[in-house]
């Protein structure tokens, strides 16, 4: 990985670090050797902070290899690689840097499979399952009522045929004897039923788990449109 801090953070911090004042028309100076000696010390610090972040993803012991003041040496290391850059936005008093991390993505290739977003978020834990409340809530959906439907069928007749129909009369479906019907069950479709009797009452058996649309959530309707296209065909 690769850390850099812009020339007017570093210069900042070094203030702070010495107990001086800078003035708002200083002039930039190069870093000496003490200077870049504080800012690895400095640097070297955070290394706990990005090893407490990663922690929740991986097993890190990061630590300062080298460090330098040239501004292409960020291009030179990283040449044509892919990286992830992540940058921050810093500001200590009246001035405002950024810093920069570029990632390679050959180090993230060996721990992608436990990046997952949600372990992303640093200084957030996880919410413990409370397998009371858990087992409460799953009794109360238990005894939640859900209105079930089968559908048997669909035709068409004339006004006039229906306002004659009396007891005893039969309709004949579209759907054939021995064919699938579609249960819904709050108004989705949810499974595949077989017409059948259990004792004297009329029953159906789930014999397969219906294939759920895309979108759900525009479900009912969407098959209520079919279910109408259909009788008006």
């Amino acid at each position: 990985m690769v850390l850099t801090i812009s020339p007017e953070v570093c210069a900042r911090v070094l203030e702070q670090r010495l107990g001086g004042k800078a003035e708002a028309s200083r002039r930039e100076r190069l870093l000496t050797d003490i200077d870049q000696s504080l800012l690895r010390g400095l640097v070297e610090h955070m290394l706990n902070d990005l090893k407490s972040a990663w922690s929740k993803v991986a097993a890190v012991e990061p630590n300062l290899e080298d460090s330098t003041v040239n501004q292409h040496w960020v291009q030179m290391m990283m040449g044509n690689d892919r990286v992830m850059l992540l940058t921050f936005e810093m500001s200590i008093q009246s001035t405002t840097g950024v810093m920069n991390i570029y990632i390679p993505f050959s180090m993230l290739k060996p721990i992608a499979n436990v990046l997952n977003p949600h372990v992303w978020i640093s200084g957030r834990k996880e919410k413990s399952i409370d397998p009371v409340a858990r087992q409460t809530t799953l009794e109360n959906l238990n005894d939640m009522p859900l209105p079930i439907r089968v559908i048997l069928g669909k035709t068409e007749m004339c006004l006039n045929d229906a306002l004659n129909l009396s007891p005893g009369d039969v309709i004949e479906l579209d759907t054939a004897i021995n064919q699938n019907l579609v249960m819904e069950v709050a108004s989705y479709t949810r499974f595949l039923t077989r017409v059948g009797k259990s004792g004297r009452n009329l029953a159906v058996q789930v014999i397969a788990v219906a294939r759920q649309p895309k979108n759900t959530s525009s479900a009912p309707n969407t098959l209520r449109k079919e279910e109408k296209e259909g009788r008006t065909a």
